[in-house]
């Protein structure tokens, strides 16, 4: 869903499925754990991996490091059994797997005491703890708090009301007029259905109005208000691969655009002065999405102790903090008050308000195979021109129908 920022050449991103698998071996123990990690995280949880080694020096810890599809794909394996040559320890886990992967998870016991989001805490619940009846049984422990959030360039729009909807957004492209910037970005090359689909539900869930407005409506003024976006941005299509938006709005040359909290924390340690152009806030509409990633235990580890001793070490107050040194948005809720952190990272405020009012993506079984696809395939109607807007809202009720 999330990733490395891309800012010209200065910031990195993540590598093409295929090309890379970096397998990180801690210095050797009597003990070997191996979790399997999207690239993406992998940065902060091997400085977590690190620090673990260093007060158990018998355990080695192995990370498996992949690009986003090819760890999906690994990690299913492996907790679903349907590769028995695939094993992991621990694994980091997207939210919209869980449903998928629940079964397979060991569930673990979590002080939630206003520690987490309650948007957080439900999205990996699970069941069969035994512990304190205060506790929340979840799949995996909370590791990165992404959520999204809406950006404006001020010094393109400095005296522009922060939009309230999505027809405000709309009102404020097509008003924008400056030499050398545009409007607006959409994020969603379509080899990216992730992309295109998280672009896609924000808007979709502010016209259904929680469900006020039927799903067909819905769609179709979300389908009708992006293709208006589009027509704002600098690409004739409007569609820019994931992290161009970042590096568009950073470097002004758009007004407007959606981001991530990790982006903007990378946006910020990138270049802190052009990052003071910039205001992060409240998506319009108050339906941002939750990019949330776990560390979770399958059921068939072979090192239950291990395993959990590390999961709850990596995810202990102070190692969270360190990683939100490192780029790695806060979860827990008392990290967004630290005021080390809190000074480096003006986007603190909103980033925290995004967590709590963040919502899951429908979260079925067969979500990422089946409804980012059929998503991001009915969307391309509207993009590239190959159907009428009713037959891409049309794809996309169909797609969020059978898909859930």
């Amino acid at each position: 869903m999330t990733g490395a920022l891309k800012l010209g050449l200065a910031v990195g991103g993540p590598i093409a499925a295929g090309v890379l698998l970096l397998r990180l071996w801690i210095p050797t123990g009597d003990q070997v754990l191996e979790i399997a990690v999207a690239e993406e995280n992998g940065p902060v949880l091997r400085a977590a991996a690190n620090d673990f080694h260093k007060r158990h020096r018998e355990i080695e810890v192995q990370l498996d490091e992949r690009p986003y599809d090819d760890v999906h794909d690994y990690v299913f394996a492996a907790v679903n059994g349907t590769d028995r040559k695939i094993h992991y320890d621990a694994v980091m886990v997207d939210q919209p797997w869980v449903a998928a992967l629940r079964g397979g998870l060991a569930p673990l016991s979590v002080d939630g005491g206003g520690v987490f989001p309650e948007s957080v805490l439900a999205s990996l619940k699970s069941s069969g703890c035994g512990g304190p009846p205060d506790f929340a049984c979840l799949v995996g422990m909370p590791y990165v708090g992404n959520s999204q959030l809406f950006a404006m360039n001020r010094r393109l729009l400095p005296a522009a009301k922060w939009p309230g909807d999505w027809n405000d957004v709309v009102d404020l492209a097509r008003g924008f007029h400056a030499p050398s910037a545009y409007a607006y970005a959409l994020r969603g090359k379509f080899d990216d259905e992730s992309a295109v689909t998280d672009e896609f539900m924000p808007v979709f869930w502010a016209f259904s109005q929680n469900g006020r407005t039927s799903t067909f409506a819905a769609a179709a003024a979300a389908a009708h208000t992006l293709r208006s976006l589009a027509a704002a941005s600098p690409s004739p299509l409007g569609v820019y691969a994931s992290y161009d938006v970042s590096a568009l709005l950073l470097h002004g040359n758009i007004a407007m655009g959606m981001t991530w909290s990790d982006w903007a924390m990378r946006m910020t340690d990138a270049d802190p002065q052009a990052a003071r152009d910039l205001e992060f806030g409240p998506m319009p509409g108050g339906a941002p999405e939750l990019g949330i990633w776990a560390i979770a235990i399958p059921r068939n580890t072979r090192h239950e102790k291990e395993a959990e001793e590390f999961v709850r070490f990596a995810t202990t107050r102070e190692e969270l903090k360190k990683s939100a040194r490192n780029g790695n948005p806060p979860i827990r809720l008392d990290l967004f008050e630290d005021a080390e952190l809190a000074a480096r990272y003006p986007t603190f405020k909103a980033q925290r308000e995004s967590l709590i009012a963040a919502r899951t993506r429908p979260a079925g079984e067969h979500w990422h195979d089946c409804s980012e696809i059929k998503i991001a395939h009915a969307l391309s109607g509207f993009y590239f021109g190959e159907l009428m807007l009713a037959g891409s809202a049309s794809g996309i009720r169909e797609a969020l129908a059978t898909c859930r």
